[in-house]
């Protein structure tokens, strides 16, 4: 993982980005952490899926993160060699993003008023 961070996601992400691939590095590490690329399985990921969400995690977190190992083992499968198969390859997680439920402030509500009046007079 380590790699992954320093040769693509440092140079290849915006910084704040690269952070945040540090951050879900830890989280993967607590339970992944001396795991063999080629020993990742389709059950490991869904064993780390299951335990984030029992802590607490929000889905869309626990989606991130593994979009995160998802693509570090794209990487090592394509361009390193070193794995020959995905194990996120065919695997359904059923992770959503989360939903956000947006209200209009008194500002914006004035101006949706204002166009609309604009609109329909």
């Amino acid at each position: 993982m380590q790699r992954f961070l320093n040769e693509y996601s440092k140079i290849n992400k915006a910084a704040s980005t690269y952070e945040k691939d540090l951050s879900m590095k830890a989280n993967l590490e607590e339970t992944l952490k001396g795991m063999p690329l080629d020993k990742i399985t389709s059950n490991a990921i869904v064993s780390y899926k299951n335990k984030r969400l029992t802590e607490g995690a929000a889905q869309n977190t626990v989606k991130n993160e593994l979009g995160m190992l998802r693509n570090a083992l794209n990487i090592a499968q394509h361009i390193w060699k070193w794995i020959r198969e995905n194990p996120f390859s065919g695997l359904k997680l059923g992770l959503k993003a989360n939903e956000l439920d947006r209200w209009l402030n008194p500002e914006e509500e004035k101006y949706v008023a204002e166009i609309e009046k604009s609109i329909y007079n």
